[in-house]
């Protein structure tokens, strides 16, 4: 098994076993691309797997998804570096008697999810390690080590050519801001079908047989999927057969070997949400903290936001929730085309990585100490100012802050935004394609105070008050939300009335309230938003102002406010 960095794509040859082929098959030719003599054909695009023996005496299955089957033409396999680093695969090629400081160096593939190293040696100056073909037996029993990715390898993307670009750029550029670190897979393949790949060979080759390949090099791919078959599978005319294929994909078409000697592979993820493809499918994602536990121990959240103000706030109990949160999304939503974060551990690697290859999201990271590249921190001062206003405004106790921010996300979702990538249309609309239905968020406000249903035993009444804390997605019917009871517990119910004006207007009604909130304050110590001055709550004066003039009730009298942080004086400003 050789590396080649002259391979844009991994090639397969006796010493690899067929997993399974892909819809898709190439045509390869040598140098002399005008020679006809120096062509194959219809060279298949596979999964395929290859065993290596350590030198402890374990055997190792090496998985190679997207590859090119040589087979018997080849007596070797090749190996594209940089499509194994595309997967996270870490890869030293540089040999310890080369290497700049030879204590450093590895020579050596290492898969970091595994914790497995694969030592290199050299064959003159090739690097290399032996590998053989597995037995049915090892396929099925040995442990496997992905060394590529299952996604659609593309590697004339012009992505590739970009984030090289921006890596080298100055971090005060502004044109170029982010850096891929999974793959920049092929898009519109539906687009591509009348194309073939044309694989540049080294030496010369006959019609039947190949001498050696030092070089591929791969352009597009076609798909073995025909107008002709799909016209005699589903009973349609050619012309139809045509169109179909023009304007559909088939990504999770398998065709396995035979005989089967391992199940088949049963995660078509892509296949089963919406696909969320459009130029708004891109997001953005960051987690932001609390330095108050909720009633449900979380501590922190996920911000889910893309270019059209949708938002979507996730509430976890520690940052490895994240790769849950991402998922709660793609359940709700669909599956982001690309995610951009900064580059926290939990966002790059583990359960995310592997969430984000397969569904097929292209991930990227902001440079380091550019927090500015991510639209998501954006989001998140925005959130957390509206989150703010909304708990001070309504005196709802801290520890409920997490239903409080999933709230204001969910209506910022539904609220049309001067933005004119919308089109007076609201963010939800924009990206799921869906207009939505507003009713649950109609009838009750924020910590409304509300009368709701509970069986109890005869006397004692059946109607509580309670306060309404949203919209309960994920539990029960529509309609179903989350309400406060007087004992500092939420419950999800959908047995809920408004308070009438008449019921209000009563001495009663207004001392059950009262009564009511004393008991909440004292079950949460009294732990309710107030509007602090400190350094990070809010950003600008102007911000100041919209939070702190509504409360000043004879502005005219007052000319001047100083307005004092923690540690500095951080504005004078007149009020008008």
């Amino acid at each position: 098994m050789e590396l080649d960095s002259h391979a844009d794509t991994c090639c397969a040859g006796s010493n690899c076993a067929v997993l399974e082929y892909t819809s898709k098959s190439c045509s390869v030719v040598g140098f002399n691309r005008d020679n006809p003599k120096d062509k194959l054909t219809h060279i298949p695009i596979i999964k395929t797997a290859t065993a290596y023996d350590t030198p402890t005496g374990e055997t190792l299955i090496l998985v190679i998804p997207q590859a090119l089957y040589l087979g018997d033409y080849l007596s070797y396999s090749l190996l594209c570096p940089n499509q194994l680093r595309d997967h996270g695969i870490i890869l030293d090629d540089v040999p310890q008697h080369l290497a700049p400081d030879p204590r450093l160096a590895t020579h050596s593939i290492y898969a970091p999810e595994e914790n497995v190293r694969i030592p290199l040696e050299m064959r003159g100056v090739i690097s290399l390690f032996y590998t053989r073909r597995p037995t049915a037996t090892e396929i099925e029993e040995c442990p496997w080590i992905i060394l590529t990715s299952e996604l659609e390898w593309d590697p004339h993307s012009p992505a590739f050519q970009e984030n090289e670009y921006r890596s080298s750029a100055e971090s005060e550029q502004t044109s170029f801001t982010t850096r891929n670190l999974l793959p920049a897979h092929v898009d519109n393949l539906h687009n591509n079908q009348e194309a073939l790949d044309l694989i540049k060979v080294s030496s010369v080759f006959s019609d039947t047989s190949f001498l050696s390949i030092a070089s591929t090099t791969t352009v597009k791919r076609a798909y073995s999927i025909t107008k002709e078959h799909l016209s005699s599978l589903w009973g349609i005319g050619l012309h139809a057969a045509e169109l179909t294929l023009q304007v559909t994909t088939q990504k999770g078409i398998r065709n396995p070997i035979h005989p089967i000697v391992r199940r088949y592979a049963t995660k078509q993820s892509r296949l089963r949400y919406n696909q969320l493809g459009s130029k708004h499918g891109r997001f953005y994602s960051d987690t932001f903290f609390s330095d108050c536990k909720s009633t449900r121990g979380n501590t922190l959240a996920q911000l889910f936001t893309n270019d059209t103000k949708f938002l979507r706030i996730i509430p976890m109990k520690k940052k490895s929730e994240a790769a849950n949160a991402l998922m709660e999304i793609i359940q709700d939503i669909g599956v982001p085309s690309a995610l951009h974060c900064d580059g926290a551990r939990e966002l790059q690697y583990g359960k995310w990585k592997e969430i984000c290859q397969d569904y097929g999201m292209r991930q990227s990271v902001t440079e380091p100490y550019s927090p500015w590249q991510n639209r998501a921190e954006l989001g998140i001062r925005e959130a957390k100012k509206s989150i703010h206003r909304l708990m001070s405004s309504t005196k709802t106790p801290k520890p409920l802050w997490d239903y409080c921010a999933a709230y204001v996300a969910e209506i910022t979702c539904l609220t049309v935004n001067d933005l004119f990538a919308v089109h007076g249309r609201t963010p939800y609309e924009i990206v799921t394609g869906n207009t939505p239905d507003i009713t649950e968020y109609t009838e009750f406000a924020w910590y409304e105070a509300v009368i709701y249903y509970e069986d109890a035993i005869f006397p004692n009444p059946k109607e509580h008050i309670g306060r309404w804390l949203g919209v309960a997605h994920r539990v029960g019917q529509a309609l179903c939300y989350w309400i406060l009871n007087k004992s500092g517990k939420v419950l999800a119910c959908t047995s809920i009335r408004k308070i009438t004006s008449d019921e209000l207007a009563t001495n009663t009604m207004t001392e059950q309230i009262h009564a009511f909130d004393e008991q909440i304050l004292r079950h949460f110590n009294n732990n309710t938003i107030t509007l602090p001055l400190t350094d990070d709550a809010f950003d600008t004066v102007d911000q100041l102002n919209d939070v702190y003039l509504p409360l000043i009730k004879n502005r005219r009298c007052l000319k001047m406010m100083i307005c004092l942080t923690q540690k500095h004086m951080i504005s004078i400003f007149r009020l008008g």
